[in-house]
């Protein structure tokens, strides 16, 4: 079936010389694998297939599964990939969360526009420091893992209060260490809840 759908590029592993088997976590079918032949051309989009990058794209959508193929591809409204290194740190480690997080074939609209969001965010002047925080937090709520304050910092009245104005969409005062704090605490949640047993290589770079 012809599939017109939004989506961001999460993996791409070399096939041949001139191909590779790009996945791609779409709005309409969630994690698609597609096999994109002609990156060996000069006049190639090889730089649609780049990790992070958000497209929109035209396929027929096997149903039985395998590989699919691309029509047409565009950037998403012009999206260009951060060039700040910062920004570009922050999307690796967003990478690195979807890679462990989704691993099913279907529709979730509500976890791809907070992704969409997320992604989109990083083009605006973003608070960098609480951005991963905000991130692992949404990961968790739409996944339906949320955690309360008071089950992650039961004995620590502050960092449950710096959660609860994150929630409201403010950002609070808080030193590198308090968001360390917060940041680990929400890592080892997922760990044990989503990524079952992976660990996040870029947690380390990021901090």
């Amino acid at each position: 079936m012809l599939t017109r759908t939004e989506g961001v590029v999460i993996k791409r592993i070399p096939y041949t010389d001139s191909s590779a088997v790009v996945h791609i976590y779409t709005k309409e079918n969630g994690l698609v694998p597609f096999l994109v032949q002609g990156l060996g051309k000069a006049r190639s989009k090889v730089a649609y297939y780049q990790i992070g990058q958000l497209l929109e794209l035209n396929y027929n959508h096997k149903s039985t599964g395998g590989l699919n193929r691309i029509k047409e591809v565009t950037l998403l409204n012009g999206y260009q990939l951060p060039l700040d290194f910062h920004k570009q740190q922050l999307l690796f480690f967003y990478i690195e969360v979807i890679q462990h997080s989704v691993e099913e074939a279907h529709a979730d609209y509500n976890f791809f526009d907070f992704l969409m969001q997320q992604f989109l965010g990083l083009e605006s002047n973003i608070n960098l420091p609480w951005a991963p925080i905000i991130f692992l937090m949404g990961i968790s709520k739409n996944l339906g893992y949320g955690a309360s304050e008071d089950m992650l910092f039961p004995h620590d009245e502050d960092l449950r209060n710096v959660l609860q104005i994150l929630k409201k969409g403010q950002f609070p005062e808080g030193n590198k260490n308090m968001r360390r704090l917060i940041l680990n605490r929400l890592v080892k949640h997922l760990e044990s809840d989503i990524f079952s047993g992976k660990t996040l290589k870029s947690l380390e770079i990021l901090q």
